[in-house]
């Protein structure tokens, strides 16, 4: 994801919500920054007054995005306990959407 992705931005808030979904269960959420750094992601998250309950982590160099093939901000993958990759989606997704839930849970 990028600050300056607008579907990015806009699938945050669902993403917060997915978490509080599945608080207690083996789940989590790494969101993948590329080519930002953590300043600039710490005073965007300021200025909309966004407090992710996920880690963010850092692509600064792109060499990550690269290496899983991501060519679409935003992309999204659901690993498994062994880190495969069970199930991607480039584009936005409203990640507390009902069918979505389900995939997710599914996978647990």
């Amino acid at each position: 994801w990028a600050s300056w992705c607008g579907p990015c931005v806009k699938e945050i808030a669902s993403l917060i919500r997915l978490v509080e979904n599945f608080e207690g269960k083996p789940f989590r959420v790494l969101a993948v920054n590329v080519g930002e750094t953590r300043t600039h992601v710490d005073a965007f998250f300021e200025q909309l007054k966004i407090r992710p309950n996920f880690d963010v982590l850092f692509d600064s160099d792109g060499e990550t995005a690269k290496t899983w093939k991501v060519y679409a901000i935003p992309s999204n993958y659901l690993l498994d306990k062994k880190q495969n990759i069970r199930y991607g989606h480039r584009g936005s997704l409203r990640w507390d959407k009902s069918s979505v839930v389900e995939i997710v849970q599914d996978l647990l």
